[in-house]
């Protein structure tokens, strides 16, 4: 094998190995960080609001349609997680949870109607308290893999923009057939 070959084989596995890390993160990781996350913050919540408890944010990270904690919490990783490390591998991320939730809409299809479908995956016919893994299973990594593409694309986007640096980068510029 030439060096070449051995160079471009190393590459490839160590950019397999960031994908991974990036697709575990995006799905499983972002979920269960919020989760530890936001029920540390109930003392405080609970402090500031009055009204909070451990109840309601459990309620909130299990029973809500939208999973707007994990879903934030997806978005803002991934945009600090690029802005430092800038790895274009975690625009894809979202891929993988789409095809598989695809894949199990497909098969749900086949005994629910459109109605019964939108509100198994996005509404509140499939809860967790009724036994009903569905959403979190399928739906709450969808959403949390979307998210991190979506937040590492901002990240990604607004470091090379450099908004507040007076002209434009040496991306931009050697893009625009410009001389550094």
């Amino acid at each position: 094998m030439s060096g070449v070959a051995t160079v471009r084989s190393k590459n490839i596995i160590f950019n397999g190995i960031v994908f991974f890390f990036h697709q575990l993160l995006s799905t499983i990781g972002v979920a269960a960080v919020a989760a530890c996350v936001a029920l540390s913050a109930t003392p405080l919540l609970k402090d500031v609001f009055g009204s909070v408890d451990y109840q309601n944010v459990r309620s909130a990270l299990t029973q809500g349609h939208l999973f707007p904690i994990q879903t934030l919490f997806a978005l803002l990783a991934s945009f600090l997680i690029a802005q430092h490390w800038r790895q274009r591998l975690m625009l894809w991320v979202w891929i993988l949870p789409t095809v598989i939730f695809t894949g199990k809409f497909i098969v749900a299809a086949q005994n629910l109607h459109l109605s019964a479908l939108v509100a198994h995956f996005f509404g509140g016919s499939c809860q967790l308290r009724n036994g009903c893994y569905d959403q979190v299973v399928f739906t709450l990594p969808l959403y949390t893999a979307v998210a991190y593409s979506l937040g590492a694309w901002l990240g990604l986007y607004l470091s090379d923009r450099k908004p507040f640096a007076g002209g434009t980068t040496k991306v931009h510029a050697s893009a625009e057939g410009e001389r550094d």
